[in-house]
């Protein structure tokens, strides 16, 4: 009755307003079946303000309508995919017999590949099309919730709850989205998502909730979501550590250590993870040293958290020194809320000229200095977390200005490999399309050029020196010598010496005190240095090395260990490239296959009696070595120890569908109850780039990777081998499953 009453009191005060909401609804329905971008959007932003009860059915509707029409499209991406794997099938399977492939059978191939990517392009622009939509969708949902009372609000929340509780998985999953959309605007959004992650008795229904809470990244959440710690589904406790990991609060410490005392496993792993990714420390696995240290700092360091999330700027100085000694990386995240840089929130940036704006400037400065203060390991994390992959995302000039100076101020190898492209004079292009203007890219490599210099020499030395060697003007060139002068590194000499040979006396003069600087010695000219240099560089040692990486304590391997990577899962899956170029040496160890097998057979034999594995190899084809996961018995790792040695490297590179038979492996509940899932980690080793499969591009692969593991949340560890696999695929499958990367 009040939701009837309330519909009908906002129709008549619209109507009275001469807004027509039938025609606006009218609109929505029509332009969400038609192909104008630009009509859709339109129609969104008209019914998103109607103020009217009937606009989140509206919007629903058209959701799952769209979501029907992502899943066909699916559906014929799958098939497609499946004919283009089809494609090399026969040029394959000669090749790998030793069989020689003709010229035309090899064409034909190709030119049947071609075709279908050519069709596969058309369909993955309308998935990419309607998942755009749905995308709108979500920005104008919380739009028009907000807009509605609180007992309207609270009415339709609760509805949807309750709907998602009892609904299907797939029905499920587009209910809480609609929650999770509003999430960050709506309280009541939220409220109803915790809601469902303490009473929903599917453990499937809880995790998605958990998501959904995710989507506003509120402070606020760490108590309700540190409940779910002690849920007895696996997928929930993960769910529950990662979001913790990811609020800007420090109220999810103590829960996350509490719960380490009375967890093993792959969940004491997520929960050390999340500590880690907190707080930007590590005590590993050890709760006693954990405990101990937050007793000591835990209040001061909540107390700067609150300080800086308070009104009084009197303590708001001192909290910004506290965060940024101890490196605690949830202050980061605070500060970059506050900066309007957490894409997963609705916070904005604070007005121009207001108090709170003369802070940012001190915000900026302290998220480096916190993050120099992180373990490398942990840094690497977080820069990639909260600086890159925003700076990837971000449209806006000022804010890529603001992210890429964040960066340029925190050393770490893929920040490096970001500035040395940053660093170039090639255009640079934006997430929307368009160029970086002239002048903004002139800025923008200044930023990069300094940044260098606080980055390890071995990354930063071979763009500085290029720059000083080639025709960049005058600015640029004495940037470069100023960055090689901060890295005072052995490697840095020679490309000073070069500098010191040029002809503009500036360079000259800076690139000298440089030389003099880093060696204590005055040669005068560059053919004087240069005689010095060739007798001098065998033994040389720079006088005082800038950098001194945060150093992180080293322990006992308690879990087990695949290319340096480490696990405490006793439920492991290995997909691992067994193609034709993993036959190559790239060591004194052999070849990259030989030193596969025997890090894959080593790993294997140090599982513990109560683990369970399974191995898949994969190359244009694939095989599986058992039907599900077996026990890590003596008997058993004999048998797999002798399938691996009977496996040799051939073929091209899938690596999609090994993958995706994997997650099919993974079930449902085929061990313990509290796992959910018969393995909870794979390590995805490769050495190429995808060039087989159901699907080929990178992105797509991610995208599916994502899709799969929306609820299982299996982590996925890769490791790239040599110099031609694809690290963007490899890091981006581990940043989305919460696994860790390594080349080698």
């Amino acid at each position: 009755m009040r939701l009837l009453l309330t519909m009908l009191a906002t129709s008549c005060l619209l109507a009275a307003q001469g807004v027509d909401i039938h025609r606006a609804r009218e609109g929505l329905e029509t332009a969400s079946k038609g192909k104008d971008e630009a009509a859709f959007v339109a129609a969104l932003k008209a019914i998103s303000t109607l103020k009217d009860v009937r606009v989140i059915d509206d919007l629903s509707v058209v959701a799952e309508r769209l979501q029907r029409e992502l899943d066909k499209l699916h559906a014929e991406i799958e098939k497609t995919g499946v004919a283009l794997a089809e494609a090399w099938k026969n040029v394959d399977s000669q090749g790998s017999q030793g069989r020689p492939v003709t010229v035309g059978t090899a064409q034909a191939a190709e030119k049947k590949h071609v075709a279908i990517q050519t069709n596969l392009r058309k369909l993955n622009d309308q998935q990419d099309s309607t998942e755009a939509r749905l995308r709108a969708i979500d920005e104008h949902l919380p739009i028009a919730m907000a807009s509605l009372d609180q007992a309207s609000r609270t009415t339709i929340a609760t509805g949807l709850a309750t709907k998602a509780a009892r609904a299907k998985q797939e029905q499920r999953l587009q209910v809480v989205r609609v929650l999770a959309a509003c999430a960050a605007m709506v309280p009541e959004a939220r409220e109803a998502l915790v809601e469902l992650m303490a009473t929903a008795e599917d453990p499937d229904a809880r995790t998605a909730a958990i998501m959904g809470l995710g989507r506003s990244r509120d402070p606020a959440l760490a108590t309700a979501v540190a409940q779910a710690l002690s849920d007895t589904a696996m997928n929930v406790r993960s769910a529950a550590a990662r979001l913790l990991a990811r609020l800007p609060s420090a109220s999810g410490v103590a829960p996350l250590i509490a719960s380490m005392e009375k967890s093993d496993g792959r969940v004491l792993e997520e929960l050390v993870r999340a500590l880690e990714d907190l707080t930007g420390r590590t005590y590993f696995d050890n709760a006693a040293l954990w405990r101990e240290w937050w007793a000591q700092d835990g209040a001061r360091l909540s107390a700067a958290m609150d300080a800086l999330g308070g009104d009084d700027f009197s303590k708001k100085g001192p909290a910004f020194e506290v965060i940024a000694a101890a490196g605690f990386c949830a202050g980061a995240r605070l500060l970059l809320r506050q900066e309007g840089f957490d894409a997963a929130s609705v916070v904005t940036a604070p007005a121009e000229g207001s108090p709170e704006a003369a802070l940012g400037p001190v915000r900026r400065e302290t998220v480096p200095k916190l993050l120099q203060r992180m373990p490398p390991r942990i840094r690497t994390r977080a820069a990639y977390e909260l600086l890159l992959q925003p700076l990837r995302e971000e449209k806006l000039v000022p804010q890529r200005f603001a992210l890429s100076a964040m960066c340029a101020a925190v050393t770490d190898s893929a920040v490096a490999a970001m500035l040395a492209e940053a660093a170039g004079s090639n255009a640079m292009k934006l997430p929307d399309g368009s160029t970086l203007g002239k002048e903004d890219r002139a800025k923008l490599r200044d930023v990069a050029i300094t940044g260098l210099g606080l980055q390890e020499a071995k990354y930063a030395t071979p763009t500085l020196r290029e720059l000083v060697d080639g025709d960049a003007e005058k600015p640029v060139k004495l940037l470069a010598v100023a960055a090689l002068a901060r890295l005072l590194d052995k490697a840095t000499v020679d490309p000073l010496i070069r500098a010191a040979g040029v002809k503009d006396p500036e360079v000259v003069a800076a690139a000298s005190k440089a030389l003099r600087d880093i060696s204590g010695e005055d040669k005068g000219d560059a053919a004087a240095w240069r005689l010095w240099w060739n007798t001098a560089q065998k033994d040389f040692q720079p006088r005082k090395p800038l950098i001194a990486p945060t150093e992180e304590a080293v322990r006992e391997n308690k879990g087990t260990n695949f290319y340096g990577i480490e696990s405490r899962s006793r439920r492991l899956m290995f997909v691992l490239d067994r193609s034709g170029s993993m036959s190559e040496s790239d060591t004194a160890s052999g070849s990259r296959w030989s030193v596969a097998q025997t890090e894959v057979i080593n790993c294997i034999a140090a599982l513990p009696d109560d683990a369970a594995f399974n191995i898949i190899f994969f190359s244009h084809d694939f095989d599986v070595w058992s039907k599900g996961l077996m026990p890590a018995t003596r008997q058993n790792k004999a048998t797999a120890t002798a399938w691996i040695k009977g496996i040799e490297a051939v073929g091209a590179t899938n690596i999609f569908d090994p993958l995706e038979r994997a997650f099919s492996l993974a079930g449902r509940g085929t061990f313990d109850k509290a796992y959910g899932t018969a393995f909870d980690t794979i390590y995805l080793m490769s050495d190429g780039q995808p060039n087989r499969g159901r699907i080929i591009d990178p992105a797509e692969i991610v995208k599916e990777l994502q899709r799969m593991n929306m609820l299982k949340l299996i982590k996925v560890h890769t490791i790239g081998v040599g110099k031609n696999h694809d690290p963007v695929l490899m890091r981006r499958i581990a940043e989305v499953t919460g696994g860790d990367y390594v080349a080698r």
